[in-house]
């Protein structure tokens, strides 16, 4: 009866003169990819071992070690294959079987078999934000609670630039949840080019007529988003468009006339100046401001002029040399800010023109954010909600742009 040693040695040497000295390289790959999946079983003796081996043969003790080899050999021709067991990894996502066409959004997308449709009944403003139960989006839901969902929405622009309109609505998804869109990247649906937001996965495209939106929920698997992009039609001819927005009212919301503008104030520190009503008080700025800290009516750095002390509206003013930073950064890293104090308050931005240089202004907050190329500009109105009292304000501004101004840091001149 041959020892273990002894059929080590038979085995071994059997191995060294028949198996190849090479795999070819298709073999190598396959089977680091296969062992990289599964457990790990040390050698050909725990292989044997988990077929109860070597209770086999202690009850054969009769048997030779030609026996032996001939399981081995069977082995290495793949006469006998060890199934690993399942690593019980992630399950794919379902397929894309089934295509639902929106009559309200002129879009198509494809979903799972089994998901259910709840279809838009009211055609979106572009502004508003998306949620599972909008009127304006058509939804696709694995079940009614806790589970993922595909949203869609669509608007026409009506002449708005798609970054405007873009980064507008990724600055309500980041005022919700400030880490939505840590990243945006550039993006193709149906030829039309956009921007995708991760790791909340929102996607927004533009035909340059219309502006879409697909919303994948409850799910950070950007390649499965991916797949479901790849299936987005975009039909702007069957889409449905609401009434277009009307104009404010020049009128104050408790109807009456706001005061005119009949003072005019100019910043030393911030290079500006501004009409505003009778009796209405000053708080000038004291030091300049660096362009990124939040601006409030007890800021330093900011002109402040009010009704009254307290529960009254109020302007503020300031401005910051942009220093080689382009109008766009500046202006959507404050309205960011902005948003993020008040998630509803940049639901519009339209542009804005003041004192001859372009600009933007949001609304239901009324910030207006321009430049002259070098200085950004903020004129706030707060506690009220007179978008057209706020325009006429704006057209009184002037900016002292040749006039020296201290920069942040500096104490001010005398």
């Amino acid at each position: 009866m041959p020892t273990d040693n002894e059929l080590d040695h038979v085995i071994s040497s059997w191995l060294e003169d028949r198996a190849p000295n090479r795999l070819p390289d298709r073999v190598l790959l396959a089977t680091f990819e296969r062992t990289r999946k599964g457990r790990q079983y040390g050698g050909w003796r725990a292989l044997l071992r988990r077929l109860n081996v070597n209770h086999f043969f202690g009850g054969l003790a009769g048997v030779t070690a030609a026996v032996a080899l001939a399981l081995v050999a069977a082995f290495a021709a793949g006469g006998i294959s060890f199934n690993q067991p399942s690593t019980g990894g992630e399950s794919p996502p379902p397929a894309l079987t089934q295509t639902y066409t929106s009559a309200i959004n002129g879009m198509s997308v494809s979903y799972p078999t089994g998901w259910q449709l709840r279809p838009a009944t009211a055609p979106w403003n572009g502004d508003e934000f998306v949620q599972q139960d909008s009127a304006f989006a058509d939804v696709i839901y694995a079940s009614e609670t806790d589970s993922p969902f595909i949203a869609l929405a669509s608007m026409p622009l009506a002449g708005r630039a798609f970054d405007e309109w873009s980064n507008a609505y990724l600055a309500k998804l980041t005022g919700d949840d400030p880490t939505c869109a840590s990243a945006r990247d550039p993006i193709t649906v149906d030829g039309a080019a956009g921007v995708l937001s991760d790791p909340c996965l929102v996607a927004l495209v533009s035909d340059g007529q219309r502006g879409y939106l697909i919303w994948l929920y409850r799910s950070d698997d950007r390649a499965w988003f991916e797949q479901i992009l790849s299936t987005v039609k975009l039909l702007p001819a069957q889409a449905v468009d609401g009434p277009s927005p009307t104009p404010s009212s020049a009128a104050s919301s408790s109807g009456s006339p706001e005061p005119p503008l009949a003072e005019t104030f100019s910043s030393a520190i911030n290079g500006m100046s501004i009409s505003y009503p009778t009796g209405w008080q000053l708080q000038p700025a004291t030091e300049p401001w660096n362009g990124d800290a939040f601006v409030q009516q007890d800021s330093p750095f900011a002109d402040t002029i009010y009704a009254s002390e307290t529960d009254s509206p109020f302007i503020a003013i300031a401005s910051a040399p942009l220093a080689g930073r382009s109008f766009d950064d500046w202006s959507n890293a404050y309205l960011m800010k902005l948003v993020s104090d008040d998630a509803g308050c940049a639901a519009t931005r339209d542009k804005v023109t003041v004192d001859g240089y372009a600009g933007i202004v949001s609304d239901p907050c009324l910030v207006a954010l321009v430049s002259n190329g070098q200085r950004g500009y903020l004129v706030w109105l707060y506690r009220s909600d007179d978008r057209a009292w706020f325009e006429q304000i704006l057209s009184t501004v002037t900016f002292t742009a040749d006039s020296p101004l201290p920069t942040p840091g500096a104490a001010p001149s005398e």
